[in-house]
C-alpha cells in the first residue's frame, strides 16, 4: 500500500516539498525490509513446526521471539532515527515557527477572551488555564 500511495504513510517528521522524495524512498525501503524479515520469520516458524512434527518434540526455538523482535525493531529504528536526526539539522525553520507560535500565544494571553473571535476563544482559555 505504501509503495502505491507513499503520501498515506505516517512520517516521524514534518513532510516538506524538499524532503518528500527522501522520506518516501526511506519509507518504501523500510517496508520492503520488514516484508523480507516477516517472510523469513514465517519460513523459520514453518520449518521449526515441520521439524517438531518429524522428531516429535514440542515448541518453537527459544531464540525465535528475541531474534524476530530485534530484527523488526532494529529495522524500524535503522530507518526512523536518521529521519529525525536529519530533521534536527534543518531545525532553524522549525525554531522560527516555534517562536512565532510562542509570540502569538503571548498576544492571545494579553487580549481579553470576549474580544477574541470565536475560533480563538477556546485557545485563549486553554492558554490561560
Amino acid at each position: 500500500m505504501v509503495s502505491q500511495f507513499p503520501s498515506a504513510f505516517n512520517y516521524p517528521v514534518r513532510v516538506t516539498p524538499e524532503n518528500r522524495p527522501r522520506l518516501e524512498a526511506l519509507a518504501i525501503r523500510m517496508i520492503t525490509w520488514l516484508k523480507v524479515e516477516l517472510i523469513c520469520l514465517f519460513l523459520w516458524i514453518q520449518s521449526s513446526t515441520i521439524d517438531a512434527a518429524r522428531h516429535q518434540t514440542l515448541g518453537l526455538p527459544l531464540l525465535l521471539m528475541p531474534v524476530s523482535l530485534l530484527a523488526v525493531f532494529g529495522t524500524m529504528s535503522w530507518y526512523i532515527v536518521p529521519c529525525a536526526a536529519r530533521q534536527n539539522h534543518s531545525n532553524g525553520r522549525n525554531e522560527q515557527t516555534a517562536s512565532n507560535v510562542h509570540a502569538h500565544v503571548q498576544r492571545l494571553r494579553g487580549q481579553k477572551a470576549h474580544r477574541l473571535p470565536r475560533s480563538n476563544r477556546a485557545a485563549a482559555m486553554v492558554m490561560a488555564w
